[in-house]
């Protein structure tokens, strides 16, 4: 009997065990998450609270706000910096609240965030966040919105530019990515954007402050040069003489250079498109002529009479 009690109590450890390693870990803290969300809704002035599933299964937080004009330029999806929300009003808040005023629908995630008795590791942030990022694109694309920008703030920069080295830009509807005040948390994370860069073909923004953090300001050149390198001729770098890591009193500085820059990447991306889209039509119209001209100048090959037994 007593056996079987121990056989009983192991089998069932053991049970718990292996499906608690089928659950999900998530580096972030849901609840804090979730206080974030709840905190949100009497306050929010403009856009829709709502909740996106990764296909993991888990649900967070964003913002959408649809474009305010007659027609949607594209989407933008906004990556907030480590331990925020997607309303912070550091750089997030003017960013997803404005930019639908000229013509861009926004989506505001709420990103991993860690709670505030656990280590720091910003790492962790970053390879749990691609899950979010590709559900909020996949949510601005089931509303029609095909043409998408990725705008990162801080540790989102870095979330933002891991998403795109993972998926190796094969995802023709990423046009762009806005790196604002770019770091990877750490000088120990792996995942930098100086790091990501190499794998970033796609046209990078990368905007700073002269009064930044030191993890920003001093990669900056490096950041360039990595870009350089890897012969990214559409990567661009703004100093913000003046600003440091919030924007204190420069938030409509921010916002102005982002709107312009989008609208003129977007602009440059979608002529590039046509252009290669009309060579790759006309290459195609050439051959169908010259196989067409090539059946005309075949020798006509005279039939041969056939002669029946009778």
């Amino acid at each position: 009997m007593e056996r079987y009690r121990v056989f009983k109590f192991t089998a069932v450890a053991l049970t718990l065990l292996y499906i608690g390693s089928l659950a999900p870990v998530w580096a972030s803290d849901l609840a804090k998450e979730q206080a974030f969300a709840e905190g949100l809704k009497p306050q929010l002035v403009a856009g829709e609270l709502t909740r996106l599933r990764t296909k993991t299964g888990l649900s967070f937080a964003a913002i959408f706000t649809p474009s305010q004009l007659g027609s949607t330029v594209g989407g933008i999806v906004v990556l907030h910096d480590i331990n925020q929300h997607p309303d912070w009003v550091d750089v997030i808040s003017p960013l997803r609240r404005q930019l639908p005023l000229h013509g861009w629908a926004t989506l505001s995630l709420q990103m991993p965030i860690t709670s505030s008795d656990a280590p720091y590791e910003p790492q962790k942030l970053v390879a749990q966040s691609s899950g979010r990022i590709q559900a909020g694109i996949e949510f601005l694309r089931s509303r029609g919105i095909e043409d998408l920008i990725v705008v990162g703030y801080g540790l989102g920069t870095a979330m933002a530019l891991n998403y795109l080295a993972e998926q190796n830009q094969a995802q023709d509807h990423v046009k762009a990515v806005v790196a604002i005040s770019a770091n990877g948390g750490s000088v120990n994370n792996p995942n930098t954007p100086t790091e990501l860069l190499k794998k970033i073909k796609l046209p990078v923004y990368d905007i700073y402050g002269s009064q930044d953090l030191d993890l920003v300001t001093g990669l900056a050149q490096q950041r360039a040069a990595v870009a350089r390198q890897n012969g990214n001729q559409t990567y661009r770098q703004l100093e913000i003489l003046g600003a440091n890591h919030h924007y204190d009193g420069m938030e409509q500085l921010v916002v102005s250079r982002v709107k312009t820059w989008v609208r003129s990447t977007m602009n440059s991306v979608k002529l590039a498109e046509q252009q290669a889209a009309d060579k790759a039509a006309a290459e195609q119209l050439a051959r169908a002529r010259a196989e067409a001209a090539a059946q005309q100048e075949r020798p006509m090959i005279p039939a041969v009479p056939s002669f029946s037994n009778r």
